[in-house]
């Protein structure tokens, strides 16, 4: 564990003490109603105008008790990762560093 904390991931830094979650999709049907998306964006620190990241959950419709969920950490923003129009857009920076809005292309589901 020691090597892949040294060369591999590096150590996880302390729990941010003011997280904010905003809940703004709190169950809409997608995936042709086969799944209730809900969408999460949390902010690392109490000033919402910056260092936030968009959680996106899909989660099988009509379950009633709970159900394993897979984890996927990136840089991209949801919208270019899974085509569904009703994910929130987000932004990317550009090659300046800039924040950009994100261009929909489609994704990979």
């Amino acid at each position: 564990m020691a090597l892949f904390e040294k060369f591999q991931f590096g150590r996880a830094p302390a729990t941010p003490k003011d997280l904010v979650f905003n809940l703004f999709d709190r169950g809409t049907a997608a995936l042709n109603g086969t799944a209730v998306r809900k969408q999460i964006t949390v902010y690392m620190t109490g000033d919402t105008s910056d260092h936030k990241m968009d959680l996106l959950i899909y989660l099988p419709a009509g379950a009633t008790k709970p159900v394993p969920l897979f984890f996927n950490i990136s840089f991209s923003p949801n919208a270019n990762v899974v085509d569904d129009p009703g994910i929130k857009a987000g932004f990317i920076r550009n090659r300046e560093g800039k924040l950009t809005p994100v261009q929909r292309r489609g994704g990979y589901g």
